[in-house]
């Protein structure tokens, strides 16, 4: 078994506003190791993205994490770092791609000079070899005309080419650590073929950790080894994929699974899940899901399940069904 490359323990990060404080992850935890992709998925606004955020030291104003999270990353305590010192992983050991391109990337910079940045800074490439390197990396991603593009702008590209710059940079210094924040939203069937095996190469030949943020069911089984379903902040059930996929122990899991269409041959309404996320704000007081649950019953109406292990090695936040 692969070294853990990220371990995060009991991460908890609040928005502090004029409405009160809102736990957008609230006790989160989880591991990837080398080698290995984990995905995280669930409905928008769930927390998804905020944990990604927190490992990377990202999280916007309001957003404080709190003190009791833990996030190890190769040794390292990412939240006992100064921002000095985290400069020197971020971008470099650990990468992120993040969901929305155009307002990550530098307007004012062109795509060359956003990606050579990295390399000068963190492998001493000069200006010439970090150029040439820039190239190299667009056309692996599947940017056409990689020698125009370099001296580009940002603004000058369409969606689905500024998500290739975006994820050209993230894995332009070779990362132990890759978070990929719905890395092929943008991108055409064919083009996200492409970049997932450039993920897929990367992993499985130097090693790299993957977590995976998507909604994308379909991706997660042909990437992931692992899946955590996220739902108001917390984890509701994590494990390996295909017994996830075979036999969801969560009423939410079991909702996001019957949602997918399938190739029945007869014209059908797909089952939905009724109502609506919780506000992070005013969250039940028992389990986070019984608003929405059918199968819900009293206790669940009053006390908050833990994530705890079930002996096929699973671990699933809910109360045993009668």
């Amino acid at each position: 078994m692969a070294d853990t490359v990220l371990s995060i323990e009991n991460l908890r990060t609040h928005f502090y506003t004029r409405d009160g404080v809102v736990p957008a992850v609230d006790g989160v935890s989880l591991s990837v190791r080398g080698g290995e992709t984990l995905a995280i998925v669930g409905e928008s606004g769930c927390g998804k993205s905020v944990t990604a955020l927190s490992v990377m030291r990202l999280v916007p104003a309001p957003g404080r994490v709190l003190a009791g999270s833990r996030v190890y990353f190769a040794g390292l305590d990412l939240l006992a770092l100064s921002e000095r010192e985290m400069r020197t992983v971020r971008g470099n050991k650990a990468a992120m791609i993040f969901q929305e391109p155009l307002t990550s990337l530098n307007p004012v910079f062109t795509i060359g000079r956003q990606i050579g940045e990295s390399l000068r800074l963190h492998k001493g490439l000069g200006k010439k070899a970090a150029r040439e390197k820039s190239v190299e990396l667009l056309a692996r991603v599947g940017m056409p005309q990689p020698e125009r593009i370099v001296d580009e702008y940002p603004h000058a590209l369409s969606g689905g080419m500024r998500q290739r710059a975006m994820i050209a940079m993230a894995l332009s210094c070779g990362p132990r650590l890759l978070i990929a924040d719905e890395p092929t939203t943008a991108l055409d069937v064919t083009v996200q073929a492409q970049i997932l095996e450039v993920i897929r190469e990367l992993r499985d030949g130097s090693g790299m950790a993957v977590m995976l943020i998507t909604h994308n069911l379909g991706l997660v089984a042909e990437m992931a080894g692992r899946v955590a379903v996220m739902y108001a902040g917390k984890i509701v059930e994590q494990g390996e994929v295909s017994a996830v996929f075979d036999s969801p122990g969560h009423p939410y899991t079991e909702g996001l699974l019957n949602s997918l269409p399938r190739l029945t041959g007869r014209t059908e309404r797909l089952p939905a899940i009724p109502g609506v996320v919780p506000h992070p704000a005013c969250l039940p007081a028992g389990c986070l899901f019984e608003p929405r649950c059918a199968k819900a019953a009293e206790r669940c109406r009053v006390e908050r399940p833990e994530l705890l292990l079930r002996p096929d090695g699973r671990q699933i936040s809910c109360w045993p069904q009668n």
